[in-house]
């Protein structure tokens, strides 16, 4: 035996053997401890990016949500009232413009606040190229009204294509960010 070789009676090798397994033992344990612990910490990490990343992506798509269902809204409010126009009475006009057109514009603008604060670089900049052609839109209805100017159906389509055009191009772009 081999514990017979470092001590001629055998007695005191015998009493070391069992103190360094204990000792290997416990320092086997504490490394597994440790790396158990490290491994724990990483992916309680991992779990709380992804719980993170998880929530943005519900705050944008309900803020995304909420400007896509307002512009729908928007356009048609808006294009009642132009339906309206030398239609019907202007009392009737201004009426459906106080009570319909102005609320959804209100809430558009509302939502699209929202979402230019919780959205990414790449979506504020897409949001943004939909303001003109929507401040256009509202400028030639409110001129309208006014009795500033006619309102030419022509030019408001042009520019209806122009706010729809850019806004699908900011819900695709949003789309790639919440799904």
């Amino acid at each position: 035996m081999q514990q017979d070789q470092g001590n001629p009676n055998g007695r005191g090798s015998a009493r070391q053997s069992p103190a360094f397994a204990a000792l290997g033992g416990a320092l086997i344990g504490a490394a597994v401890g440790l790396v158990g612990s490290v491994l724990v910490f990483i992916q309680a990490e991992r779990a709380q990016d992804a719980t993170e990343h998880a929530r943005q992506s519900d705050v944008r798509r309900n803020a995304y949500a909420e400007v896509g269902t307002s512009s729908q809204s928007f356009r048609t409010e808006i294009g009642s009232v132009v339906n309206f126009i030398g239609e019907a009475t202007d009392e009737e006009t201004q009426e459906r413009h106080n009570t319909h057109y102005v609320p959804a514009l209100t809430k558009l603008v509302q939502a699209e606040q929202t979402s230019r604060l919780v959205g990414t670089t790449e979506t504020r900049k897409m949001l943004a190229r939909t303001v003109p052609p929507r401040e256009r839109l509202s400028e030639m209805v409110a001129f309208s009204m006014q009795g500033v100017e006619p309102l030419d159906v022509d030019k408001f389509d042009h520019w209806m294509k122009k706010y729809e055009k850019a806004f699908e191009a900011f819900l695709d772009r949003a789309d790639d960010e919440v799904i």
